[in-house]
């Protein structure tokens, strides 16, 4: 989760990315640090998931991720929780490089009038970072996954 500061108001942000191909499967923003948030953006990669068998979702050891109506959704759909060590910020690298990129490419080079433009164009962002920037591996997130889906 990322806390990101739009004309001096706090946004919270949890996204959930696919560690294959670092696509950005959902995400929420809400102006709370709640359990809501991490829920809808766990409600919004399910829906865009046909099945769920053996999949597993990585997060630190946050509150809101150890909430009983979050494990439970997981539970419901026979999803594995794991979790980062206790002050270990590199078991989490992964998810802390995208939200450092975000902020980079995205939060710190734009004005935003307000808190509705910000979210208009972080689904823009997301798009692009999905579908047309290229990784380290000379690929996009998305151009890497229909190699898989070839394969």
């Amino acid at each position: 989760m990322a806390e990101i500061k739009i004309n001096n108001e706090k946004v919270y942000l949890s996204a959930i990315m696919d560690l294959y191909n670092r696509e950005v499967k959902a995400y929420s923003i809400s102006k709370y640090n709640n359990e809501d948030m991490v829920i809808d953006s766990l409600k919004q990669a399910i829906d865009k998931v046909k099945d769920t068998t053996g999949l597993m979702i990585h997060s630190d050891q946050g509150i809101l991720y150890q909430a009983n109506e979050f494990r439970n959704l997981l539970k419901s759909y026979n999803i594995e929780q794991s979790m980062s060590r206790r002050g270990n910020c590199y078991d989490n690298a992964v998810m802390e490089s995208f939200f450092a990129v975000l902020k980079c490419e995205f939060v710190y080079i734009n004005k935003f009038k307000n808190i509705e433009q910000f979210k208009y164009e972080l689904e823009k962002y997301i798009d692009f970072y999905n579908n047309y920037r290229i990784k380290a591996n000379g690929l996009t997130p998305l151009q890497e996954k229909e190699i898989y889906l070839v394969a």
